[in-house]
């Protein structure tokens, strides 16, 4: 997958700066959520919410918190709810539909995860959801697809998933310009480009221990590096490479709370399951 801190998961803390607290103060759970003190954020925001039940920033704050602790199913719920107010405002935003997808794939729940990630590939194709959450016309959805098919061994869904990022990379083909990251996820992927490619898109670097050298200073490079370095994790997991897929995704999820979320979560999900947990 190609989510970045920009897209329509992660840009949640931007939007809670700004309509939770104007551009002058920050909250304390939106400070904790930032820091990565989720558990911390979880009890601000929850303090908020008894004094104004209907807030809508810290109810969206309090849905992000939840998934950083882990609690997906008290997120999902909140999660919808955030998702029908983002729809009216915006009817062609992809609004929590990735964050729900992830939510659900982490409750082990593979089929509503699968339906909901085909859902946002096919409103990108039929152009209902143009809003996309990255910077190459939402390939990210198509990735997200193909991570969840590969690991529940849908062929059917990993076919469709193909299928869409086949057409990206047709567009990434004729106008290279046009696009930016993650594009070099989907070029690797069908071969036009190397992992090493994709890192230095990221990072400038090209080995793994120069790019998180290089990223770890900087938010959106680890942001971008973890994003790369999921993909190819799913990639490897394609072909049968489980090993190789196993150690991509504690790269992730050793870049800490940094890497994009949904990344981070995933990778998160498959690391305490590769540890029983």
């Amino acid at each position: 997958m190609g989510i970045r801190s920009s897209d329509c998961a992660t840009s949640d803390i931007r939007r809670f700066r700004k309509c939770t607290l104007g551009v002058h103060r920050v909250t304390e759970a939106l400070d904790f959520l930032i820091d990565g003190q989720f558990e911390e954020s979880v009890e601000a925001y929850e303090k908020s919410l008894v004094k104004n039940p209907l807030d809508h920033p810290s109810q969206a704050g309090l849905a992000a918190a939840l998934m950083g602790a882990g609690r997906y199913d008290e997120a999902i719920p909140l999660k919808w709810e955030v998702h029908k107010r983002d729809v009216s405002k915006v009817p062609d935003t992809c609004g929590q539909l990735v964050d729900l997808a992830c939510a659900y794939w982490c409750v082990n729940d593979r089929s509503r995860a699968i339906e909901l990630a085909h859902e946002l590939v096919a409103g990108n194709l039929a152009r209902k959801i143009n809003m996309a959450p990255d910077l190459a016309g939402g390939c990210s959805f198509g990735l997200m697809l193909y991570y969840m098919a590969v690991s529940s061994g849908s062929v059917l869904e990993r076919d469709y998933a193909l299928a869409s990022l086949s057409k990206f990379k047709a567009k990434y083909d004729k106008n290279p310009l046009f696009f930016g990251f993650p594009k070099l996820c989907v070029q690797q992927l069908f071969g036009a480009a190397s992992f090493e490619d994709a890192l230095e898109s990221a990072t400038g670097e090209r080995s793994v221990e120069s790019a998180v050298a290089t990223a770890r200073p900087n938010r959106a490079r680890v942001d971008d590096l973890s994003v790369v370095l999921f993909n190819d994790g799913s990639f490897r997991r394609g072909v049968g490479d489980e090993e190789g897929c196993a150690q991509r995704m504690k790269d992730v999820f050793d870049l800490g709370y940094w890497a994009s979320p949904i990344h981070w979560y995933l990778a998160r999900h498959e690391v305490e399951m590769a540890s029983g947990n």
